[in-house]
């Protein structure tokens, strides 16, 4: 029994010692990879900037700038940089002129090509297309606009141009407003 005893402890001790050799013998896998991505964020090097003196030669009547016949102006508005990114320029225009003798002229410092205050708006906002601009890495196109309108002095002017019936023909002080949005937008695609 001694024998079947030891025999028995000693199956159980080499299964003991026989398991530690073979668990070391099966390959553990591991691995890993690790992934390290940077970017920059795309330029916007859109400038916008513009020069308003639309009340050049007006006077000054308590606290309102007002424009009589002889009066001029000028605004400017430019838009220029380089992008990085697929974008479109777009352009509001609003305004009422009340006058209605104004002459206006665009990108013409020679004032050949006078229009009134209508086609002045159908030409602004004729300047852009729908095109998108796809950025190329030089600089966008150079948009630069010039408006310079005059009222021009007449030889017999009895207007008084301080009455002014509106539409619904109530009398009203007479305006002249000019709005000129210009809106660059990324277009994505």
């Amino acid at each position: 029994m001694k024998k079947k005893q030891f025999l028995a402890v000693a199956i159980v001790f080499c299964l003991i010692v026989l398991s530690f050799s073979v668990r070391s013998t099966f390959a553990k896998y591991k691995s890993s990879v690790t992934v390290t991505d940077d970017t920059r964020v795309a330029r916007w090097g859109i400038n916008m900037s513009n020069e308003i003196n639309l009340l050049e030669n007006s006077s000054l009547v308590g606290e309102t700038t007002t424009i009589a016949p002889g009066s001029s102006g000028i605004y400017r508005f430019r838009v220029d940089g380089t992008t990085e990114t697929s974008h479109k320029l777009k352009i509001n225009v609003s305004g009422e002129d009340h006058v209605g003798r104004i002459v206006y002229y665009l990108d013409d410092p020679n004032k050949q090509m006078g229009m009134d205050f209508d086609t002045l708006k159908v030409f602004l906002q004729g300047i852009v297309t729908d095109e998108v601009i796809e950025p190329n890495g030089k600089p966008m196109f150079d948009f630069d606009h010039t408006i310079t309108w005059e009222w021009p002095m007449g030889d017999a002017d009895s207007t008084d141009y301080s009455i002014f019936k509106d539409k619904d023909g109530n009398t009203v002080q007479p305006f002249v407003t000019l709005n000129v949005e210009v809106i660059a937008e990324q277009v994505t695609k």
